[in-house]
C-alpha cells in the first residue's frame, strides 16, 4: 500500500512543479513586456517632444524669411498642438507607471500638470489670440514660443537621461540630478504660462520689489482699514501676474490689497467687513466725491490735461447700505484713456471707500496705425492705414448692434491687445435692458472689449 501511495504523491510534486516553472516563465515573459513597454513610453515620450521643438522651430523660420502663408502656419501651428496633446499623453502614462510601479509619482507628477497647464495655454490661449489676429502671431507669441522650445529641450534632455538610466529596468526610477531638473523645468513651465496669459512681456526684466519692501508699503496701507488687531491676520502672498502686471497681494477677512511690484502704487482694494460703523446720516453726493478726491489725490500718477468725473450708486450686498461709485479717467490729446481709469466707491454711511481700482498708470497714446499695431508685430501694421470712420463701424455691426450711439475715442489695455495701448471708437448700445460700452479698434474695426456701463456724468 505504501508503494502505491507514493506514486501519486511523486506524481502531485512533479505537476506542481512543472506548473511553477510555467508561472515563472509567465512571470519573465510579463516582466520583459513591462521593460519593453516602459522603453516603448519614453522612446514616444522623446519622440513627441522632439516633434514639438521641430514645429516651434518651423514657425519660427516662417517669422525670420517673412513668409506670409497663412495656411502654412496655421497647419504647423495646428502640428505643434498635436505633438503637444500626444506628449501629454504619452507622459501620464508614463507617470501612471510609476505610481503603480512605486506608489508614488512625485516629481513626475507635478510636471505632468506643468505640461497639461502649458498644453492648456497653447490650444486656448494662444489659439485664441492666433485667430483673432487672423492666423498671424505677435511678438510675445513669438517670445512664448521661444521660451517653450527652450524648456521643451531642457525637459527632452531630462527624459533622455532618465531611459538611458533605466534601459530594460523593470522598476523606472528617477535619478536625483533628473528629479532636480524637472522640478525646475516643471516651475519655468509653470510660470511661463501664468505670464503668457497674463500677457507679462516675455522678454522684459522687471527691477520689482522685494517681498520685504512690499509687505511694509501693504501693511502701512492696510492700517486706514484695520485695527492692529485685524492687521496681525493680513497675508502677504508673492509676486502673481494680473491683467499685464506684477503685483504682490495683501489678503484678510475684510480687506484685500493689490500693489504693483514695479512702481508699488496701489492697483485694488476692496474692503468688505461684516458691519461699517458710521454716524447713523448716509454723507451726501458731494461729500462723498470730496472723499473720492482726496483718496484720488494720494494715489494719482502723472497730471494730465483734464479728468472726466463719472458716478452711479448702488446698494451694497449684505447690510444693503448705498455706495458711491465714481470713476475719474484721464483725457489726453482729446482721447479717454480707459486703461487708466481710477475707480473709487465710497460707503455712503461710513465714508469710507470700500473699492478701488487703476489697473495702468502712465500709457503712452499710439498716435497712429503703425504706433497701435506694429507694437504687436503684425503683419498689417503699414504707415499708410487710415482709421475706420464711425459710420463705417456702425454698418459693419448693425446687425448684431442696430442702435450704436458713438460717445468718441479712448485708449484700451486688454487681454486681446496683450495689455498695450490700443486706440478704439466707443459705442453705447443697450443689451438685455442695459446700458454696454462697446470698444472696437480704429483701424480694424474688430470689437475688443464689452462692459457693463452705469456711470453718468455729473
Amino acid at each position: 500500500m505504501k508503494k502505491y501511495g507514493i506514486i501519486p504523491l511523486i506524481f502531485i510534486i512533479l505537476i506542481s512543479v512543472g506548473f511553477n516553472f510555467y508561472q515563472l516563465g509567465e512571470i519573465r515573459r510579463a516582466e520583459s513586456q513591462l521593460a519593453i513597454v516602459n522603453n516603448r513610453v519614453l522612446d514616444n515620450i522623446e519622440q513627441y517632444a522632439r516633434w514639438s521643438i521641430r514645429f516651434i522651430d518651423e514657425i519660427q523660420v516662417l517669422r525670420e524669411t517673412d513668409n506670409t502663408d497663412d495656411f502654412m502656419r496655421q497647419t504647423i501651428f495646428n502640428h505643434l498642438q498635436n505633438s503637444l496633446n500626444d506628449l501629454l499623453e504619452d507622459y501620464s502614462y508614463f507617470v501612471d507607471l510609476r505610481n503603480e510601479n512605486t506608489g508614488n509619482g512625485g516629481v513626475c507628477a507635478e510636471t505632468l500638470e506643468s505640461l497639461r497647464s502649458i498644453r492648456n495655454v497653447v490650444n486656448n490661449n494662444l489659439q485664441e489670440k492666433f485667430e483673432m489676429n487672423e492666423y498671424q502671431f505677435t511678438a510675445n507669441d513669438y517670445l512664448f514660443l521661444q521660451d517653450l522650445e527652450v524648456a521643451l529641450q531642457e525637459f527632452l534632455s531630462s527624459i533622455y537621461r532618465i531611459a538611458e538610466a533605466n534601459e530594460n529596468q523593470l522598476v523606472i526610477t528617477i535619478p536625483e540630478e533628473q528629479g532636480e531638473n524637472l522640478q525646475r523645468i516643471s516651475t519655468n513651465l509653470t510660470e511661463l504660462g501664468s505670464r503668457y496669459r497674463h500677457s507679462i512681456l516675455l522678454d522684459y526684466e522687471e527691477e520689482l520689489l522685494s517681498e520685504e519692501e512690499a509687505t511694509t508699503e501693504l501693511r502701512g496701507i492696510a492700517r486706514n482699514w484695520l485695527d492692529e488687531e485685524t492687521l496681525k491676520t493680513l497675508e502677504i502672498q508673492g509676486i502673481q501676474y494680473r491683467n499685464g502686471i506684477s503685483h504682490y497681494a495683501a489678503e484678510s477677512e475684510e480687506l484685500l490689497l493689490w500693489l504693483d511690484a514695479k512702481s508699488g502704487s496701489l492697483r485694488y482694494l476692496e474692503y468688505n467687513p461684516e458691519e461699517l460703523k458710521g454716524s447713523g446720516k448716509d454723507i451726501n453726493r458731494k461729500e462723498a466725491l470730496d472723499i473720492a478726491r482726496d483718496f484720488y489725490g494720494n494715489f494719482k500718477e502723472g497730471v494730465f490735461e483734464e479728468l472726466k468725473e463719472e458716478f452711479f450708486t448702488y446698494n451694497q450686498e449684505g447690510n444693503g447700505g448705498l455706495v458711491y461709485a465714481f470713476r475719474f479717467t484721464p483725457i489726453e490729446n482729446k482721447l479717454r484713456l480707459s486703461s487708466d481709469a481710477f475707480e473709487i466707491n465710497v460707503d455712503a454711511g461710513s465714508g469710507k471707500v470700500v473699492r478701488f481700482r487703476n489697473r495702468f498708470h502712465e500709457t503712452v497714446v499710439p498716435v497712429d496705425a503703425k504706433g497701435s499695431l506694429a507694437i504687436l508685430e503684425l503683419h498689417n501694421a503699414e504707415e499708410d492705414v487710415i482709421p475706420l470712420s464711425v459710420e463705417s463701424i456702425k454698418e459693419a455691426h448693425k446687425d448684431k448692434f442696430p442702435d450704436m450711439d458713438y460717445q468718441g475715442r479712448a485708449v484700451i489695455r486688454n487681454y486681446y491687445t496683450e495689455f498695450q495701448p490700443r486706440v478704439v471708437k466707443v459705442f453705447f448700445q443697450e443689451i438685455d435692458g442695459q446700458r454696454a460700452a462697446l470698444y472696437f479698434d480704429e483701424f480694424t474695426g474688430r470689437e475688443l472689449e464689452r462692459n457693463y456701463y452705469p456711470y453718468e456724468a455729473f
